[in-house]
């Protein structure tokens, strides 16, 4: 080990001194910080993560606005019950993506500060939000088909 050690003094004290001012100087440039557009792509993600929150919510506000409205125009019979449940998941699914853009944000944004080199992906959440509207579709499409089956049921003789 120290034969080592001796090497690499040798090594470096033969290196030039426009060699060690270039080296000093990169060190300098990572220790200064991270560029400012990073910040604001992870600001640009978490906005787009809203975005996405938005878009669900308003598909379940939408989707219990009709459930109301087919309610009383029923009379009562339930048959709409699917429209106001998938309506209310889909607010709480929102709701849910809302807090993890959150944190999401939160966290990466401390994570830049300190400089940290991972740790920055997030590939579960787009998995798990496709999966989810995935469902939340095939289950409006669902009750659609089901409403559809049992008004021409009730229309045979």
């Amino acid at each position: 080990h120290r034969r080592d050690e001796v090497g690499r003094r040798r090594r470096r004290a033969a290196q030039p001194e426009r060699d060690r001012a270039q080296l000093g100087a990169a060190r300098t440039w990572i220790a200064m910080g991270v560029d400012p557009k990073v910040f604001f792509a992870n600001e640009r993600t978490y906005l787009h993560w809203l975005n996405v929150s938005v878009t669900i919510g308003s598909i379940g506000s939408a989707l219990l606005g009709l459930s109301g409205i087919a309610t009383s125009q029923s009379a009562g019979e339930g048959g709409f019950d699917a429209l106001r449940t998938i309506g209310l998941l889909m607010l709480a699914i929102a709701i849910l993506f809302c807090g993890h853009a959150m944190y999401q944000y939160r966290r990466r944004g401390k994570l830049l500060r300190q400089h940290s080199g991972t740790g920055y992906d997030d590939s579960n959440a787009p998995a798990i939000l496709s999966f989810v509207l995935i469902v939340a579709m095939g289950a409006i499409y669902s009750s659609y088909l089901l409403r559809t089956t049992d008004a021409v049921d009730a229309s045979s003789p």
